[in-house]
């Protein structure tokens, strides 16, 4: 009989498969049709749709890239052009 691993596992940087361009292309949709939605409602969004965990820091730096292509500018220009 094969017992199951006591052993810790570290998984912090979240799925390694999904990349920045990755999340990009999936949000920037949601972007277009939400509107500006918080990172973390795009990280639950991702977790529920396509069942991954992702670390906060690649949710915000693929929202980032998705507005940058969809905008030519960076959120953070925009914001502090406000």
């Amino acid at each position: 009989m094969v017992e199951g691993h006591t052993c810790t596992r570290s998984n912090k940087g979240g799925n390694k498969h999904a990349t920045q361009g990755w999340i990009a292309n999936i949000v920037t949709d949601k972007l277009k049709s939400d509107g500006d939605v918080s990172r973390m409602e795009l990280r639950k969004w991702i977790t529920k749709t396509y069942n991954v965990e992702l670390p906060y820091v690649k949710v915000f730096r693929g929202k980032e890239q998705a507005y940058t292509t969809t905008r030519k500018t960076t959120f953070y220009d925009a914001h502090c052009a406000l």
